[in-house]
C-alpha cells in the first residue's frame, strides 16, 4: 500500500498542478481578450471625441464669420485630427501589447503545468522502480511464511 502511495501521490500532484496551470492560462487569455476589447472601446471613444472636436472647430470658425475651407482652419483641423489618430492608434497598440503579454504568461503557465505533470510521472515511475527490490523481497518473505 505504501508503495502504491509513493507511486500515485507524485503523479496525482503533477496532474493537479497541470490542471491548475491550464486554468490559470485560460484566465490570463480571458484577461488578454478583455484588455483588447477595452483598448478597442478606448480607441472608438477617441475617434468620437475627434469627430466632435472637429465639428465644434468648424462651427466656431463659421460662427466667427470665417469658412471651414479657410487654410488656417484646415491646418488646425488637420493637427487635431492627426493628434487624435495618433492617440487612437496608441490605445490600440498598448492594448495589443498588454494582451500579448498576458497570452505569453498563459503559455508559460501551460508549460509550467506540463513540466509539473511530467515531473510527477517521472517521480512516480522512479518510486515504482526503486520499490521493486522491496516488493520482490516482500514477496519472497511471504512465500517463506505461507509456503510455496
Amino acid at each position: 500500500m505504501a508503495t502504491a502511495m509513493k507511486v500515485i501521490s507524485p503523479m496525482v500532484q503533477g496532474f493537479g498542478q497541470d490542471r491548475a496551470s491550464r486554468f490559470e492560462a485560460k484566465q490570463l487569455e480571458a484577461q488578454g481578450k478583455a484588455v483588447e476589447a477595452q483598448g478597442t472601446r478606448q480607441a472608438e471613444n477617441i475617434r468620437r471625441q475627434s469627430q466632435g472636436i472637429l465639428g465644434d472647430m468648424t462651427a466656431a470658425s463659421v460662427a466667427q464669420g470665417g469658412s471651414s475651407s479657410d487654410p488656417g482652419a484646415i491646418r488646425r483641423a488637420a493637427k487635431v485630427e492627426s493628434r487624435m489618430k495618433f492617440n487612437e492608434e496608441a490605445a490600440l497598440f498598448n492594448a495589443g501589447e498588454q494582451a500579448a503579454g498576458l497570452r505569453m504568461k498563459g503559455k508559460a503557465a501551460r508549460f509550467k503545468g506540463r513540466m509539473a505533470r511530467n515531473r510527477g510521472i517521472m517521480e512516480g515511475v522512479g518510486n515504482f522502480l526503486s520499490s521493486g527490490k522491496d516488493a520482490a523481497s516482500a514477496g519472497s518473505n511471504m512465500l517463506k511464511v505461507f509456503g510455496g
